[in-house]
């Protein structure tokens, strides 16, 4: 069993023998997949809340049953074979990953009864991470009631990065990389939830789709963040406050609290690949948009925190500026940003894919 977690949906993949003559029902506020000849193994971890709750094993292990939650809008499942497997796909909004906790002691039973074990969650395993370069979360800024920037014709930045988000999502997806979009519509993930479920799916890559806006209308250009404590200069300090001031989690430093020697030694570890990973996609926009290098940058934003792999802010282009603006509501451009954001992903992949040259002996 593996499961891919989004903040709009769930999928749960079952594999193996008698997986495409299951039986899949759904009662009212639950989904049932019931096996003919065998028994469901393996572990699925915690998948949160919101869409999905519990997702259990009964009868014997013949039987899953995933609860479903508030959430819930919309069930579709596929049988699929070589290999034979049986795809759950639950649809909706506000899933939330649950942060770890210790299980809790059982209760003692009462005197002369006999113990009572209920059946444990099955655990859904999230994706594991391979040698291979195969996984990309893609996070579209802003959504919901959050709009982002707006240019001076009302072009929404949430609903701009949502659109470049599902481009790039497609050509990579023909590129044989997996791909999970933090939101697939128009609602809104705390950023917190961004980063947790790039770390979930076992992402290779983190890259949050922004455009930015400035005061001064003649501001244009690309600019590419990596994370870091403390801003590279000014302008990178405003524009954090302001992304991270976006959303329900405003107002919540992305340091504060934390453990300054923990986060330096959970940071340092893919901090040098960020930086190439910036680098790169900074170069493939100016020569995209044809502007001046306004350069890779660093800031504390909420939603690098914590990402367990490369991750990188990309501020596409100036909403405020009235000729980029246009740029960005053509489809046509909206089609070479992406071509530009899988360049700069199949580039930095090449790193992973090409064997290191031997060092010379001393």
């Amino acid at each position: 069993m593996e499961a891919v977690v989004a903040s709009d949906s769930v999928r749960i993949t079952l594999q193996g023998r008698g997986t495409t003559r299951a039986e899949v029902s759904q009662v009212v506020r639950e989904v049932d997949v019931t096996l003919p000849d065998s028994v469901f193994s393996g572990v699925v971890s915690d998948v949160g809340k919101g869409i999905v709750g519990a997702v259990l094993v009964e009868s014997g292990g013949r039987k899953l049953r995933v609860s479903l939650g508030p959430g819930f809008r919309r069930f579709e499942s596929a049988k699929l074979r070589n290999p034979d497997r049986l795809v759950l796909l639950f649809k909706g909004e506000g899933q939330r990953l649950a942060p770890a906790e210790t299980a809790p002691a059982a209760p003692s039973p009462e005197a002369g009864a006999a113990p009572v074990l209920p059946l444990p969650p099955v655990s859904t395993q999230p994706p594991q991470r391979t040698a291979a370069f195969d996984m990309v979360v893609l996070d579209p800024g802003h959504g919901g009631s959050d709009t982002g920037a707006t240019s001076a014709e009302g072009l929404q930045e949430k609903n701009l990065t949502l659109a470049l988000a599902w481009k790039t999502a497609v050509l990579l997806e023909k590129e044989g990389i997996k791909v999970v979009l933090t939101r697939s519509t128009d609602q809104q993930v705390p950023l917190s939830q961004r980063t947790a479920i790039a770390n979930y799916n076992r992402a290779d890559l983190l890259i949050s789709i922004h455009l930015n806006a400035s005061p001064v209308p003649s501001a244009r250009g690309t600019e590419t963040y990596y994370m870091s404590r403390e801003a590279t200069d000014l302008w990178s300090t405003q524009l954090a406050a302001k992304e991270n001031a976006a959303g329900p989690e405003a107002g919540v430093s992305p340091v504060a609290g934390l453990d300054m020697v923990l986060w330096e030694m959970a940071q340092t570890s893919v901090l040098v690949e960020s930086a190439a990973l910036a680098e790169t996609i900074q170069q493939e926009f100016n020569a995209l948009l044809g502007t001046n290098d306004r350069g890779v940058r660093q800031a504390p934003f909420a939603v690098l925190e914590g990402a367990q792999m490369p991750a990188v802010l990309v501020e596409v282009a100036f909403l405020s500026n009235p000729a980029e603006a246009k740029r960005l509501a053509d489809p046509f451009f909206q089609d070479q940003v992406a071509s530009s954001l899988v360049n700069s992903i199949l580039n930095f992949k090449a790193r992973y894919d090409r064997p290191q040259a031997p060092q010379p002996a001393p």
